[in-house]
């Protein structure tokens, strides 16, 4: 979403504005009004217009002109939930929070067979063309990932230790690992559960 708090300077001629309003299907008060010009994409029928070189969706260019700036941090909401609608009693300037929050009160969220996993199958990556098959030097993982505290070198040797995990047998104390996943773990300063994902596959598995 754009924010138009400074977009004064980069309003239209009066001649490309009559132009642009003349694209909005009015209709009543009431009613909405959709713009029948350039869209955003098919996935996203917000209407929108070049000014300056710049893009600008319409909605945002209607509120400047009736409801004047944005405050900062908000963008405009449809109350109508309509996206191409351009009738300014069915816009008001809201957070991202906002949005949500709406859209939850009036129960719009996809979910169960609404979901779009149900209703449009043929979109969800699946196998081969899921991103991290077909774009893995994208894949963040291993070092790559914010916050890890491991390199590939000792995650190599972490592998190495957990191969020879075997199990001692004595009288006293039954059976037990020579070297368990706990002494691992103190060893290298990480939590078990981390040399647990590590020795089950669950991360860094691209570490033989």
């Amino acid at each position: 979403m754009m924010n138009f708090t400074k977009a004064f300077t980069f309003l239209p001629s009066p001649k490309r504005l009559r132009n642009i309003l003349a694209r909005i299907r009015r209709g009543t008060p009431d009613e909405c009004w959709p713009y029948d010009g350039a869209t955003r994409s098919r996935r996203s029928p917000y209407g929108v217009v070049v000014i300056a070189g710049k893009k600008w969706q319409v909605t945002h260019l209607i509120y400047l002109l009736f409801r004047g700036p944005l405050p900062d941090g908000k963008f405009v909401c449809h109350s109508c939930d309509y996206p191409p609608c351009c009738n300014e009693r069915h816009l008001w300037a809201g957070t991202h929070d906002d949005n949500m929050a709406d859209r939850t009160a009036k129960n719009r969220q996809a979910q169960g067979l609404t979901h779009g996993r149900h209703t449009m199958p043929e979109r969800t990556a699946r196998g081969d063309a899921n991103g991290a098959r077909r774009h893995p030097e994208r894949l963040r993982r291993g070092e790559t990932v914010h916050g890890s505290r491991l390199t590939a070198a000792v995650v190599a040797e972490i592998k190495s230790l957990l191969r020879q995990l075997r199990p001692v047998w004595t009288r006293a104390k039954g059976s037990r690992a020579a070297l368990s996943q706990t002494d691992i773990a103190d060893r290298y300063g990480v939590a078990l559960s981390t040399i647990s994902a590590i020795k089950c596959g669950k991360t860094w598995r691209h570490i033989t």
